[in-house]
């Protein structure tokens, strides 16, 4: 009996090592594709929910100037590219100081007393990614907004035109608008 080995080396069944290869490049390329793509959309939403923090505490401070007889504001003067929430009773000539003037925002409270703003103050996550204002900018009864370049205000300086607050790179803009005090994010 005289077996043929030609039948058994025919057989095109199956893949070859470099099909393997190749499908496992591929493979591979599209999955880098899509962890690079899945961590740039959870930066930027990391982002978006920081200018929203932002924003929510300056709206914050508006609605507790528009609902008290005080003057309410955030202080983006901290050189650490931190910010903190203020208030005094509107008279001019007045120098904020720690202890009297700087409060929590609501559920960041710390400790008891606040011997310094840093007690009370918000850090901005990634310091890179923000040009800040370096500024006070406060809201009278009526939601209008103020501004002043030290923590001694001598004037009341009403912001008469569009005020960027917090740049985001350079897409990403928190604004105050003249005359309404509207906080404004813009996404472009």
């Amino acid at each position: 009996m005289i077996y043929k080995y030609s039948s058994y080396t025919n057989n095109n069944s199956g893949f070859t090592i470099l099909e393997i290869i190749s499908v496992l490049v591929i493979v591979g390329v599209l999955g880098a594709y899509v962890a690079k793509t899945s961590t740039d959309i959870i930066d930027e939403a990391e982002t978006i929910g920081e200018i929203n923090r932002v924003k929510l505490h300056l709206k914050y401070a508006q609605t507790k100037s528009i609902n008290s007889s005080g003057n309410w504001g955030i202080d983006f003067s901290g050189s650490d590219n931190d910010y903190a929430l203020f208030s005094w009773d509107g008279s001019t000539g007045i120098t904020l100081a720690y202890g009297t003037n700087y409060y929590y925002f609501p559920g960041e409270e710390k400790n008891i007393t606040i011997d310094e703003k840093s007690d009370c103050s918000l850090k901005m996550p990634d310091s890179s990614k923000y040009n800040s204002y370096d500024k006070l900018v406060w809201f009278d009864s009526l939601g209008r907004g103020y501004t002043s370049n030290t923590t001694t205000i001598a004037a009341k300086n009403e912001i008469s035109t569009e005020l960027s607050i917090v740049t985001f790179g350079a897409n990403k803009i928190i604004s105050i608008q003249p005359k309404t005090g509207y906080v404004k994010c813009d996404y472009k």
